[in-house]
């Protein structure tokens, strides 16, 4: 059974406006640098926010993949 979500990772050709947005009006806060990518925290839940095309742990997935991706 899924007890909860830890994080989502979220690759950005634009990490700078990824990162404004998300702490502006979604009220994320930021939590710093973590193998190559920016961790944001809500109350629920961890944004991973790395750079498109690479990063610690990224993988490269079509948006229409089944899972969190779509």
């Amino acid at each position: 059974m899924t007890l909860a979500i830890h994080h989502v990772a979220l690759a950005a050709r634009d990490a700078a406006a990824v990162m404004a947005a998300q702490t502006g009006g979604a009220g994320f806060r930021d939590v710093g640098a973590h193998g190559g990518a920016r961790w944001l925290a809500a109350p629920n839940a961890y944004l991973a926010v790395v750079p498109a095309g690479g990063g610690a742990g990224a993988e490269t997935r079509r948006v229409c993949e089944p899972g969190i991706t779509h």
